[in-house]
């Protein structure tokens, strides 16, 4: 049987938006899309932008999409958001030069604006066994 391990540390905020601030104030060195999750993405996608493209409209299982095209400071960035519902289907980050993977791409699909998430949906399953090891974060250089 595999060694299994996990890690685990107090959230530092009590939403998901102010745990990004203050844990990435400025940057999505850990996560790529983390942009995404806050109340405003709009804001912080555009901040600091040298340029931005309208490509035109794409399919993304099965839901018609605009898709645009942005650079910024170290990073070129793509997104597909649904034509009718506004919401993303697609992203992909292009990150130029650093000490990361160059690509990342996420899919966007299922949404249910408004559906209640029950809590039980963020406890954490340990596999029975598991080592209990220190959460370290990685110190990444910031791509914005």
């Amino acid at each position: 049987m595999p060694q299994r391990f996990c890690a685990q540390q107090p959230a530092a905020a009590s939403t998901i938006e102010a745990l990004i601030q203050k844990e990435h104030p400025a940057s999505d060195a850990l996560a790529p899309f983390v942009d995404l999750l806050v109340a405003d993405p709009y804001a912080r996608l555009t901040q600091d932008l040298s340029g931005a493209l309208l490509v035109g409209q794409s399919t993304i299982e099965a839901v018609i999409t605009d898709h645009l095209a942005f650079s910024g400071n170290g990073v070129d960035w793509e997104i597909g958001i649904g034509s009718k519902d506004k919401l993303p289907r697609l992203m992909i980050v292009h990150y130029r030069g650093g000490e990361r993977p160059p690509t990342f791409m996420a899919t966007f699909s299922d949404w249910k604006p408004g559906a209640p998430v029950p809590a039980a949906t963020f406890n954490a399953v340990i596999p029975k066994g598991a080592v209990k090891i220190e959460f370290k974060l990685p110190v990444l250089q910031q791509s914005k």
